[in-house]
């Protein structure tokens, strides 16, 4: 018959009780939540945050009351911009009210790129938020969005879209909702780059007064099909590379494209070798 000292049923009756601990310890604690397969519940959606002027570098006009939002400089990957934003006056402490003009995401030059644009994954808009009249390079590099509606904001007095979603690369749905798009003359590398877009849109557009659609396809290497019969080209003088690397572009409806203002056509289909 085994003898235990004092000391070891000491040890014993330790472990014995740091073992319960542990299983209570265990049990008192909160499943993740799951789903009725058993799962992770991912239906939750998850809010963008609301966007704030320390967020932006961006240009106050007192006498019109707006700030111009020219490029995003934060971390946080979802937001949400608002139609007005409030600053409060260092020297007064006075809040005052500014209505939000969107001039750009990513800056307003080719060479204004930052890591924070291109890890954005979420951009929504307020109803009625304003765009400026020039849009060039707005969401330029903003590699990281798949999805981007625009149909709540306002397109009034657009004149630019050069380079608007240059390299947007994950992009596979853009919505441009009722675009106004009367007097904008430029459309050159307007989807340079989005390589993952397979369809687009463009029926909302009037281009009556472009003269630029140099690149504006090129390098949309999913797209499939692409339906042009309702765009205005008559005043367009550049469609140099306008499908340049389309390279799964299988369908192409130019039925009254005209191309009798052009000047420059070159590499217009470079590379689209799946047209027939």
């Amino acid at each position: 018959m085994k003898r235990f000292t004092a000391a070891a049923m000491a040890m014993v009756l330790s472990a014995s009780m740091l073992t319960e601990a542990f299983a209570a310890s265990v049990s008192d604690t909160e499943p993740a939540v799951e789903d009725e397969n058993g799962g992770e519940d991912l239906s939750v959606e998850k809010v963008p945050y609301t966007s704030t002027p320390d967020q932006w570098e961006y240009q106050l006009d007192e006498d019109n009351k707006t700030i111009t939002l020219t490029k995003y400089k934060d971390n946080i990957t979802d937001i949400f911009i608002p139609s007005s934003m409030s600053i409060t006056d260092p020297d007064t402490s006075e809040k005052k009210d500014y209505t939000v003009i969107l001039r750009s995401v990513s800056g307003v030059s080719p060479n204004a790129y930052e890591d924070s644009c291109s890890k954005l994954t979420v951009v929504e808009f307020a109803d009625g938020l304003k765009l400026a009249e020039d849009a060039s390079y707005m969401f330029s590099c903003c590699s990281s969005l798949e999805h981007l509606d625009l149909s709540a904001v306002s397109f009034s007095g657009l004149t630019s879209m050069k380079l608007m979603f240059y390299n947007c690369s994950s992009l596979t749905e853009l919505n441009f909702g009722s675009i106004d798009t009367e007097n904008v003359t430029d459309l050159s590398g307007l989807l340079y780059g989005c390589s993952s877009l397979q369809s687009i849109d463009l029926g909302s557009f009037d281009t009556g007064k472009v003269t630029d659609m140099s690149e504006m396809f090129a390098y949309c290497s999913s797209l499939k099909s692409l339906d042009l019969s309702m765009i205005d080209s008559v005043n367009v003088t550049s469609m140099k590379g306008l499908f340049s690397e389309c390279s799964s572009l299988e369908q192409l409806d130019l039925e009254n494209f005209s191309t009798v203002s052009a000047t420059d056509m070159f590499s217009m289909f470079n590379m689209c070798k799946s047209l027939t």
